[in-house]
């Protein structure tokens, strides 16, 4: 899909992002699933904070909270939002340190997505951050299961709904034939693969 449908120039970022988050939470939920139930539509906050990161309320509301800094734009906080929101199809309460590969991954490639693909008037391509290239990596990892198999999450998530919480033993059991040494790869923890990186 190729859209220009934002609207808007490359100017600093804007509460009119909020305005396009359930177009963006439409195409994750066509391409990897529905949201689990017990949870409100996400929601958009701008902060002055250092990630960004979801906001989980007891009474189901989740809250996106992205990063408000002059220098961004809205392509740039689109793309952001769409990261956070792949977290927000299944979200669960387990400690950070735990997001998996497969997690992050897809979050990475389904913000490149949208940066790349739909903010069409976008001046540079989607290079992630050079601080955390880890997370390119996760995402080089998602894309070669999602060129075996393009509905492989939607699959998987028939086994276990929760992205977060989607291990080797699943993977293999939905894709016996997957590359060797791929399913733990996903399976794994991103933090082991930052330490893995910092290694090599």
């Amino acid at each position: 899909m190729e859209m220009n449908f934002f609207g808007f120039e490359e100017i600093p970022v804007s509460e009119e992002i909020k305005d396009f988050v359930p177009l963006i939470i439409e195409e994750a939920e066509r391409l990897y699933g529905k949201r689990i139930e017990g949870y409100e539509m996400p929601t958009v906050d701008f902060r002055d904070a250092p990630n960004p990161f979801i906001e989980k309320w007891p009474d189901g509301r989740l809250v996106i909270v992205a990063r408000t800094i002059v220098s961004k734009t809205n392509y740039e906080g689109c793309s952001e939002c769409a990261h956070e929101i792949i977290h927000t199809l299944s979200p669960f309460d387990w400690p950070e340190s735990t997001s998996t590969v497969l997690e992050e991954g897809l979050a990475t490639e389904f913000q490149r997505y949208i940066r790349d693909e739909w903010c069409t008037g976008a001046q540079n391509p989607f290079g992630g951050h050079p601080d955390y290239p880890e997370y390119l990596k996760a995402m080089a990892t998602v894309k070669e299961l999602l060129e075996y198999d393009e509905d492989a999450i939607k699959k998987l998530r028939v086994e276990e709904e929760v992205i977060g919480k989607i291990n080797a033993c699943h993977i293999k059991k939905v894709f016996p034939d997957l590359r060797k040494g791929l399913a733990e790869e996903l399976a794994k923890p991103l933090s082991q693969l930052k330490r893995e990186m910092r290694h090599i």
